[in-house]
């Protein structure tokens, strides 16, 4: 065989590998998926990994009822709004803003720029410590048995910008997490409660 040859061969067989090893590692957001559902009698919102079912939010609180947010409402809310920007790529962190002078918690794909109304996760009461609710929220110690925020590769979850604003990353919060037993996990049936009402 030529030399010239065999290297048209390597090249294209490089080629096809690369291709091969691209189109086979799913992004992040192809490979999760959030739901909501009950876990020991509490709406909580889910997020379906690889390795299993990652508790996120538990929605245990039912402060809001009278106004009409129920624990299930915010659950269903709350959770489709995360898989909505989970699948157009936008999820990569949490943060915390303000919005027409209303505290929320919006995504964010870096850690620059403000918050816009496309962004929002949910809305707060005028007032709310929005930094509280989303420690309280995204509390990792829950699973995890420890007294501060767990770090992974040297980087926290939690971190704060230039501005003071507090920012929770995704993946590194799934993946400190612990995963739930599927038998524990009762399905709810999805419905649609877009709204743009404050939330808490």
């Amino acid at each position: 065989m030529k030399p010239y040859n065999l290297t048209k061969i390597l090249s294209g067989l490089a080629l096809v590998l690369a291709f091969n090893q691209t189109t086979a590692e799913p992004s992040m957001a192809e490979t999760q998926r959030f739901f909501c559902a009950v876990l020991n009698g509490n709406y909580t919102t889910f997020v379906r990994t690889p390795r299993g079912n990652v508790p996120l939010i538990l929605w245990t609180s039912g402060a809001f009822e009278q106004a009409g947010w129920t624990n299930e409402k915010r659950c269903l809310e709350v959770t489709g709004r995360f898989q909505k920007y989970n699948e157009s790529g936008r999820l990569k962190y949490i943060r915390t803003s303000s919005i027409n002078r209303l505290p929320v918690l919006c995504v964010a794909q870096n850690k620059e720029g403000s918050c816009q109304t496309k962004d929002v996760l949910f809305t707060l009461r005028a007032g709310t410590n929005a930094q509280q609710v989303l420690t309280r929220l995204l509390d990792v110690r829950r699973g995890a048995g420890r007294s501060t925020p767990i770090q992974l590769s040297n980087e926290q979850i939690f971190s704060y910008d230039e501005k003071g604003e507090l920012y929770a990353d995704i993946e590194n919060l799934i993946q400190a997490l612990p995963v739930e037993s599927e038998r524990k996990i009762q399905p709810i049936e999805s419905r649609n409660t877009e709204t743009t009402r404050p939330l808490w």
